[in-house]
């Protein structure tokens, strides 16, 4: 019962859409799951060898899919390869990125390199942005595009919309298409490439009437667009990535730190919830944890005496809310490994945590995730450890 209590509790608040789920760490990964469950990992190879009835979410340097993914896959890493059918989203960001086989659903993708291989049929959306985005096979929805090379050899189903250095198109649009390219505007051959309307800018006005179903027109006002899209762009993402790099360095330094000086209290902690109302309880004094100290702090501050310690334990308080992802992160190894007898040992703990604090920082990209997984589980975390420093 407590088992079954634990891994609802945490992987009820990770992924609420999932029945069931299963945690991968380590250096190299086969993920095999003959039941119905979820995919969480966090690895350097890792390789799907089985179908799998569920998501699959992590972050490794290289991820192979070889098996066809039912539900969604949302994955981080250097190089993916996607080699079997995914019947519902993809959300990849990497390096490499090559989509080898059919997706139900729609496709994001930030990279380097994006391709999508001739004979794959996208069945919604593709948005695409990398410095090389190439797309061979075929996409029912939509088509946004973005990048210094965009090649189309394949067909879109719906609207295209590409901003790019250099745009190559020798398939086909079958709605309309804003294009906008800073240097080269190839629509290959002489047959009709965009069945729609075509709104665009390039350096110089071009004649494309016969490569075009409907209206042609030359917009000045799309160049100066991009290039103020560009400009922002470029620097959104390098702080975005320079923020990801940071948090994961300082979330493995604080880890490491944690275990080595507090790594018995949370095996303890994380042995103490046997029951529906140790959980409970859990709560509780994690909830006094959070809302108790700042009325004390408050108190101190504004007497003469106290303010030295108020400020002080304002200190402490705030670095305890910065520290509760590295925190809740450690906790839930333990947990894991306590409630399925994983019998880890600091090492795999280590990687484990580091693999939850990633899982998190993906479900939180979901939009109101991130504020529920920080206080669901942090209050947990913190309140079961405060139960094993009382015991």
């Amino acid at each position: 019962m407590k088992r079954i209590l634990a891994i609802a509790l945490v992987w009820g608040l990770l992924a609420p859409s999932a029945s069931a789920a299963t945690f991968f760490s380590g250096d190299t990964l086969r993920i095999n799951l003959p039941d119905a469950a979820d995919a969480y990992f966090a690895g350097s190879l890792v390789n799907l060898e089985s179908v799998l009835d569920g998501d699959l979410i992590g972050a490794a340097q290289t991820v192979t899919v070889d098996k066809e993914v039912v539900e969604d896959v949302s994955v981080a890493g250097e190089t993916i390869q996607i080699n079997a059918p995914v019947g519902d989203d993809v959300r990849v960001a990497g390096s490499t990125i090559a989509i080898n086989e059919d997706i139900e659903g729609d496709v994001l993708a930030f990279a380097s390199t994006v391709t999508v291989a001739e004979g794959v049929t996208i069945g919604g959306d593709l948005v695409a942005s990398a410095a090389t985005v190439k797309v061979d096979g075929d996409v029912e929805g939509m088509l946004r595009a973005g990048g210094e090379q965009v090649v189309l050899t394949g067909t879109v189903g719906g609207d295209a919309d590409v901003r790019a250095t250099k745009l190559v198109l020798e398939g086909a649009v079958a709605g309309n298409a804003t294009v906008v390219v800073s240097d080269t505007l190839d629509l290959v051959g002489d047959a009709e490439r965009i069945q729609g309307d075509l709104k665009y800018y390039a350096p110089e006005d071009l004649s494309l009437e016969n490569r075009v179903g409907g209206e042609v027109s030359y917009d000045e006002s799309l160049g100066e667009e991009m290039a103020q899209d560009f400009e922002w762009k470029a620097v959104g993402a390098s702080l975005f990535t320079l923020w990801t790099i940071t948090r994961l360095l300082w979330a493995a330094v604080v880890i490491g730190t944690i275990m080595l000086l507090f790594n018995k209290y949370f095996r303890k902690a994380s042995m103490s919830l046997h029951t529906g109302s140790d959980v409970a309880a859990s709560f509780g004094w994690g909830s006094v944890a959070l809302f108790l100290p700042p009325v004390a702090i408050l108190a101190l501050l504004i007497s003469t005496i106290g303010l030295p310690i108020g400020l002080f334990a304002g200190a402490l308080y705030v670095f305890g809310l910065f520290f509760t992802g590295s925190v809740t992160a450690l906790f839930l190894s333990h947990l894991l490994n306590s409630q399925m007898q994983m019998e880890a040992n600091n090492v795999r703990l280590f990687f484990m945590a580091l693999g939850v604090y990633v899982v998190t920082m993906v479900v939180g990209l979901v939009p109101g995730l991130s504020f529920i997984i920080w206080l669901g589980l942090g209050l947990l975390a913190w309140g079961a450890l405060i139960r094993a420093a009382k015991v």
